[in-house]
């Protein structure tokens, strides 16, 4: 039976992106988002290390050539995105980068920020936020907007923040799926918290406002994969399809997948793509993925236990 997803198998030399007890703020590298820019891949990523305000994580970015993905070299400027001021929105917390080309030099970055005087009713809050780059994505700076989808109302989609995202243009619009994270009174632990999907919309990449559909993606509660999490969606568009990696949590983090004709209605594969391995640094856990295509494969990159440390699986061929 093919599988919506496919069948991936992963690299023998896992993890090819591993932690590093040498490096002074990446030590447990996570979330990578990869875009091909000019001759070479480009891998935006969060680094965690144990700071003075607790697990701090900042993003930095790295490169590989387009014929050896494995091989990746970080950028000397890292970190690129630092943490700001105490008392701020991302004053703890830079992490999950989404990075989307406006022009040739304006790129924009898509983060999630956690500051650590920003809780409400005992909820740590995530911000959906915006850094700017004017050229080409090599260094950034904060937008100044803040939180761009702030903290709703009771039984709105992010009625507790909102988390890790895409953002693709979508004929004159640019379209973000983003975590949700909100109460749910129907169910009575994990202090009630239903972490989804939900989708928001924006003119101008600026300003979103949530769309009508809300939660794309809701966990199943019945579901002992999903738990109360489904989260961390990667979309891509292509060939008329939008296609969404994304998290489950049950026994620990998996990586699972959906496909929709309207980036609304999604389909859902039943089975978990990349599983544990029975030892090692993914033996627990798989989740925050992406892709690249290459001309004779495809890759997905997920991390491991921990959320840290990074991997490849190699799309198999199916007939």
């Amino acid at each position: 039976m093919i599988k919506l997803a496919g069948t991936w198998n992963k690299l023998l030399t896992n993890p090819i992106f591993d932690h590093s007890e040498d490096d002074l703020w990446d030590k447990y590298p996570s979330a990578p988002h990869i875009l091909r820019v000019g001759n070479k891949f480009r891998m935006y990523y969060y680094g965690e290390r144990f700071g003075p305000r607790g697990k701090e994580r900042r993003i930095g970015f790295a490169e590989a050539p387009l014929n050896d993905p494995t091989n990746w070299t970080k950028s000397i400027t890292n970190p690129i995105l630092d943490l700001s001021e105490p008392g701020s929105l991302d004053s703890v917390w830079c992490s999950y980068p989404w990075v989307l080309p406006i022009t040739d030099s304006l790129w924009y970055m898509y983060y999630t920020g956690f500051g650590d005087q920003w809780v409400k009713d005992d909820f740590k809050l995530n911000h959906t936020m915006l850094a700017i780059s004017h050229d080409a994505g090599i260094t950034w700076k904060r937008s100044g907007l803040g939180s761009l989808l702030p903290v709703g109302t009771p039984g709105s989609p992010h009625e507790h923040g909102s988390g890790s995202c895409s953002v693709l243009k979508i004929g004159n619009e640019y379209w973000m799926w983003y975590t949700a994270l909100r109460t749910d009174k129907e169910y009575p632990t994990r202090k009630n918290l239903n972490i989804g999907i939900a989708l928001a919309t924006s003119k101008d990449g600026l300003k979103f406002i949530p769309h009508e559909a809300g939660i794309v993606i809701k966990p199943d509660f019945n579901n002992p994969i999903e738990d109360y999490i489904c989260s961390k969606p990667v979309v891509y568009f292509d060939k008329g399809i939008y296609k969404m990696w994304y998290n489950s949590a049950g026994s620990g983090y998996r990586v699972r997948y959906a496909e929709s004709e309207d980036g609304i209605n999604f389909n859902i594969d039943p089975d978990i793509v990349i599983e544990a391995s029975n030892q090692g640094w993914d033996s627990n856990m798989t989740e925050y993925v992406c892709t690249i295509s290459q001309e004779d494969k495809e890759l997905l990159f997920y991390c491991g236990n921990n959320f840290s440390g990074i991997g490849i699986a190699e799309k198999l061929n199916e007939t």
